[in-house]
C-alpha cells in the first residue's frame, strides 16, 4: 500500500467528469510567505484539545473513539464529517452515518472516484457522474442568516467553464472546493456568502501544483520541491480587509521551499505539513522548512505512511510489518508534531480487502 511516490493515500488529482456550476468566488490567488532558512531550534508545537479521534472500518463496522457501529453494507471508502461520516459501499452509494443512524445521500461515479471532505469536518463532497454534490446544504433565508439543511447541495455542469474541460479537485478546505478548470485554478464556494465574484491568477500553472490548501495557505508543488504560500482569499463582506483586498496575485517567481517532494498535506492550521514521497513519513514546519521524521521503527513495522491530520498536533498514519505491497495486517498509529513520536492505536486490523480508513477512498486501489 502506498509503496511508491505515485502512489497517494490522501489524493488531490482526480478529474472531474464536469463542472462547477454554482457560485463562484475568490479564486485562489496567492501571496508568498516570507520564508527562512532552517532554524537550529524548533518552537513546541500546543497539543491538541481535542483532537479527533482516529476512526477506521472493518467490513461493515466503524470503529471509533471506543465505539463500534454496524452499518451494514461492506465500506468502500469513508470520511469523517462533524456528527459522523459520509462513506460509499459496493455498490456505490452514498450514505450518512450520525448518531448511530445512517441514510442514503446519493450516488458517486465510478469505483475510482472518491469523496473529500474538509479539515472541520462541516462539508464533504464527490462527483456523481452529472454533477459535483455536496453535503449538507447550505443556504440563506429570507433575513440574511445561514441555514444548514440535511441534504445535498449540486453544483450542476457548467457549459460555459472557461477551457470547457472537466476541471480537477485540487483541495476541499474551510468551505471553498479548490479546482482547476484547464486555464486556471478556480476556488468555489460550498458555503454561501453574500457576494459573488471570480477572478484569474497568475503562476498557477498546471492541475498538479495546488497539493493542500488549509488555514489560509496553500501547498504548493514548484521547481524541485514544494513551498507554503499564503492563500489570498477574498475576505467576507465588512470585515477588515475587504476594501484593501487585491486579486490575482502572481506566485510564478516562488521557489522550493524544501527540495526532493512532490506531494503534501497541511495541518489544519496550516503551520505543518506532512509528505510521504520516496517512502518518507516527514513533516516539515511551513514557516522554516525544517524537517521532523515521526519515530515508529521501534514499534515493530519496516514502513509508515501518514494519511490524515486529527489536529494541528496530530497525525493518523497506516504502518506495516514489512516494507513490500504483499497482502498482510494492517495497523494504524496516532503520532504527534510535538513530540516527534508516535504510539499504535489500532494493531493488525485486516487487510486493505477489509480496511477502510478516512481518506476517501479505497485502500485497493491506492
Amino acid at each position: 500500500i502506498v509503496r511508491d511516490g505515485n502512489r497517494r493515500l490522501r489524493r488531490r488529482r482526480n478529474a472531474l467528469a464536469g463542472g462547477v456550476a454554482g457560485t463562484l468566488a475568490v479564486v485562489a490567488g496567492a501571496a508568498a510567505l516570507t520564508l527562512g532558512g532552517h532554524s537550529a531550534s524548533r518552537a513546541v508545537q500546543p497539543a491538541d484539545n481535542p483532537a479527533k479521534p482516529l476512526s477506521y472500518a472493518v467490513g461493515s463496522v466503524i470503529h471509533s473513539d471506543g465505539t463500534t457501529i454496524d452499518v451494514g453494507t461492506k465500506i468502500e471508502s469513508m470520511v469523517s464529517v462533524e456528527d459522523g461520516f459520509v462513506f460509499s459501499g459496493p455498490d456505490r452509494t452514498v450514505y450518512l452515518e450520525t448518531n448511530g443512524a445512517t441514510h442514503a445521500l446519493g450516488h458517486i461515479d465510478g469505483a475510482s472516484s472518491r469523496l473529500y471532505a474538509s479539515d472541520d469536518g462541516l462539508v464533504a463532497a464527490w462527483w456523481d457522474g452529472e454533477q459535483i454534490q455536496t453535503w449538507p446544504g447550505y443556504r440563506y433565508n429570507g433575513s440574511g442568516e445561514e441555514v444548514v439543511e440535511d441534504s445535498t447541495h449540486s453544483f450542476g455542469v457548467a457549459s460555459t467553464w472557461p477551457s470547457g474541460a472537466p476541471p480537477h479537485v485540487e483541495a476541499l478546505s474551510d468551505g471553498h472546493l479548490w479546482t482547476w478548470d484547464g486555464q486556471h485554478t478556480v476556488v468555489a464556494e460550498v458555503r454561501p456568502l453574500t457576494s459573488t465574484a471570480g477572478w484569474k491568477d497568475a503562476g498557477f500553472s498546471d492541475p498538479e501544483m495546488i497539493r493542500s490548501a488549509a488555514g489560509a495557505r496553500v501547498l504548493i508543488r514548484v521547481g524541485d520541491g514544494m513551498a507554503v504560500v499564503k492563500a489570498n482569499l477574498l475576505p467576507p463582506p465588512h470585515q477588515p480587509g475587504w476594501a484593501d483586498w487585491e486579486p490575482g496575485t502572481d506566485v510564478s517567481g516562488v521557489g522550493a521551499q524544501v527540495s526532493g517532494v512532490t506531494d503534501g498535506v497541511l495541518s489544519p492550521e496550516g503551520d505543518h505539513w506532512f509528505t510521504q514521497d520516496s517512502d518518507q513519513f516527514a513533516v516539515f514546519d511551513s514557516a522554516t522548512g525544517e524537517r521532523q521524521d515521526p519515530r515508529y521503527e521501534d514499534l515493530g513495522f519496516a514502513f509508515a505512511a501518514p494519511y490524515q491530520w486529527l489536529g494541528n498536533d496530530t497525525i493518523a498514519a497506516l504502518a506495516l510489518p514489512k516494507a513490500t505491497n504483499d497482502p498482510q495486517l494492517i495497523s494504524l498509529l496516532t503520532c504527534h508534531v510535538s513530540t516527534n513520536d508516535c504510539t499504535v492505536t489500532a494493531r493488525d486490523i485486516g487487510d486493505k480487502t477489509e480496511v477502510a480508513i478516512t481518506v476517501g477512498e479505497s485502500l485497493q486501489h491506492q
